[in-house]
């Protein structure tokens, strides 16, 4: 049994992992959704179970990992084919110069987690945390491009935040792999 800490850790990796595969009405709970449906002795076993058993523990992160960077360039993929379309649907000089920074780091990014996921396979967290890091730093000087310029019209800025913020969350999940599972 390992300690306290990656019980809490796992259970919250896992709601997240739910939260952030499903839609608020079909998350669930582990306690109430699970362990309750199970025909175990008790519920805190099933919670103690997948809490603390270190295989579980490390499929769901690598899981969790490999879902993130899925949905990470999905939608940096989906945005870098719009960037040229929101260029071209803006007459403000600023914002066409900011927008046209962007294709590059995004394309680099798009890259970056392509890899991070080829190292989550093959057990090299140091690279994926490294790769990851690399793809959030990219997403992030885009979103920098727009601090000096008019409101944005298109979604780009937000997007480029969110993909930023996305990206911070995978590089938790890889500090937590390499951390645990050197």
């Amino acid at each position: 049994m390992v300690s306290s800490s990656p019980s809490v850790a796992c259970i919250a990796v896992m709601s997240f992992m739910v939260l952030m595969s499903t839609t608020p009405s079909s998350a669930f709970i582990l306690n109430k959704d699970i362990c309750s449906n199970t025909k175990v002795l008790s519920r805190s076993f099933c919670s103690k179970f997948l809490g603390s058993n270190p295989v579980v523990i490390k499929s769901l992160l690598l899981s969790l990992a490999e879902a993130t960077m899925d949905v990470a360039s999905s939608n940096a993929t989906k945005t870098s084919q719009l960037i040229i379309k929101w260029q071209n649907q803006t007459d403000n000089p600023q914002l066409k110069n900011a927008i046209s920074l962007c294709p590059r780091p995004y394309s680099e990014a798009i890259t970056d987690l392509k890899e991070a996921k080829e190292k989550v396979r093959s057990g090299d967290y140091v690279a994926v945390q490294r790769a990851v890091v690399d793809a959030s730093i990219k997403f992030h000087a885009c979103e920098e491009k727009f601090e000096d310029t008019p409101p944005d019209p298109s979604p780009l800025c937000s997007t480029s935040g969110e993909l930023a913020a996305i990206s911070s969350i995978l590089i938790a999940v890889s500090e937590f792999l390499v951390k645990s599972y050197k």
